[in-house]
């Protein structure tokens, strides 16, 4: 990680086992003189990777990475600190020539400065790694009036504004529809400076280094990622915040969690244990072989961990939570007026059903389709209760001879068509034609509409046989559904849903 700044106190104790001094470099006089003119890169440098588990200080994001100081600032004869152009696109080709993977610029401009821009956005593209950059702290729009490097349009570059403990955007911080990609931490950020201290700073300075340490954390589980792919990761995991949907290019601000978990090439699973519970154990109970398809997992207290929850014959509701230790409760029954028994849950339609989270509260409700086509959701109340199924309108999936007739009943699915957070109906016709039902801010459903699809699945991987082997999951880190499947020859087939 090569953080260009005004140098990195390298004997601070949370930081001196991380700073590379051999890599190390003055970019400002170009020699080896890399020690701090200022404690702003010293704080920069803790938010990124000061040592953790040492019982001292602080912790930064990434708690191994390797730090160099790129230090492109220098002492003016009255004690002020400054930088150039020049010294940075130095300390960029410098980086380029050392093979750093990432590069943290805490700073920036205004006004584009002919040639010596036009030599650092050389630099930037040629630059194989990843460009985070703050925003600006002047309270402007950076489409109006470009701050840079921040605003360049490389795309090896991450533009980042400051968010507040509150999810605001912080006093006097710039932002940008189109030039400033996210919002990250930068309020009142505790971390190390000179003199073996720590302090508290606010800025955009101080919210870069956060996503420049999720890079790296990134980086450190999967290094065959490139740049291109942790940036549309970062940005496409961020949580969604009316603060910024209109002033960011994602809407929202850093979530670390989610962006290191989507960034695996490769899954290791342990071997199946038992994980208790008399859940749904009776021979002749609504979880024996005659009605396994009433029975999915799904989130239903919103602690983020699958549960069991399923539909007896009776049309109630049980359920069996998952607890924090990986084991499972005893079913419980929740007692629905006016059930799943006769209606649209009746036995031949099982599977017409689904578990996903119908209104995008972090909890999942059921959902289906009876035989007339009309949609019905039972929502969760959020205290281990749902409501009676009520009917939420379109004429969806309608025709008894039609992609959601018996007949095809597997070929549909609840899965997030437009990145809203809702649940939505998707399905593939016998002609192989995906359609789709969309959820209303409102509750109610459209009608379906149909989307053709070149090449469709009426046939290989999609033929009737196979349908239970085809799902719809977000595939692609874009937070809208695609479909994926195994044919019969037992090879994986994708098909991302493209975006216009």
């Amino acid at each position: 990680m090569g953080v260009i700044d005004s140098g990195i106190d390298s004997s601070h104790p949370d930081l001196a086992s991380r700073v590379n001094l051999t890599l190390s470099r003055n970019l400002s006089d170009d020699n080896s003189n890399a020690e701090y003119v200022s404690a702003h890169g010293t704080h920069v440098a803790g938010i990124i990777g000061a040592q953790g588990n040492n019982e001292i200080g602080i912790s930064g994001v990434c708690w191994n990475v390797e730090l160099v100081s790129l230090r492109i600032c220098a002492l003016a004869e009255n004690g002020d600190v400054y930088f150039s152009t020049e010294s940075v696109t130095r300390a960029v080709n410098y980086a380029t020539d050392n093979e750093i993977d990432i590069l943290n610029i805490s700073g920036g401009g205004y006004g584009f400065n002919g040639s010596y821009e036009l030599n650092l956005i050389s630099a930037i593209n040629s630059f194989p790694g990843l460009v985070v950059c703050s925003a600006g702290n002047e309270g402007t729009d950076n489409d109006v009036e470009p701050l840079y490097p921040a605003s360049h349009t490389c795309s090896n570059i991450i533009s980042v504004t400051s968010s507040t403990e509150y999810d605001q955007l912080g006093t006097s911080r710039n932002y940008g529809a189109t030039s400033v990609d996210l919002a990250a931490p930068g309020e009142g950020i505790h971390s190390t400076v000179p003199g073996n201290d720590y302090e508290s700073l606010s800025g955009t300075s101080m919210a870069a280094p956060q996503v420049a340490g999720v890079a790296a954390l990134m980086l450190s589980f999967n290094p065959n990622l490139t740049n291109q792919q942790i940036k549309n990761i970062i940005l496409g995991t961020v949580d969604k915040l009316d603060a910024f949907a209109e002033i960011t290019v994602s809407g929202g601000r850093l979530n670390a969690y989610k962006a290191v978990r989507s960034c695996s090439n490769y899954a290791n699973f342990e071997t199946p244990e038992y994980k208790g519970g008399t859940a749904f154990v009776s021979s002749s109970g609504w979880f024996s072989t005659t009605y396994s398809g009433r029975v999915w997992t799904g989130d239903i207290n919103g602690d983020g961990r699958a549960d069991l929850m399923g539909i007896s014959t009776d049309g109630h509701v049980y359920y069996s939570l998952a607890n924090s230790n990986g084991t499972y409760g005893a079913e419980t029954k929740i007692t629905i007026s006016n059930g799943f028994a006769n209606s649209w849950f009746s036995n031949g339609y099982n599977q017409r059903v689904w578990v996903a989270d119908v209104n995008n509260d972090g909890y999942d409700d059921f959902i289906g389709v009876s035989v007339a086509g009309k949609v019905y959701t039972s929502i969760n109340n959020r205290n281990f209760t749902f409501t009676s199924p009520t009917l939420k309108g379109g004429t969806a999936f309608v025709s008894s001879s039609g992609w959601f007739s018996t007949a095809y009943s597997g070929r549909v699915w609840a899965g997030d068509i437009n990145a809203d957070g809702r649940a939505d109906l998707i399905g593939v016709s016998s002609e192989g034609n995906v359609y789709c039902s969309v959820a209303n801010s409102n509750g109610t459903y459209t009608a379906e509409k149909k989307n053709y699809v070149f090449d469709g699945y009426n046939e290989s991987w999609f033929s009737t046989n196979y349908n239970p082997r085809i799902w719809v999951a977000d595939i692609n880190a874009d937070n809208r559904s695609d479909f994926f499947g195994v044919n019969v020859s037992g090879n994986i087939y994708s098909s991302k849903q493209v975006v216009y």
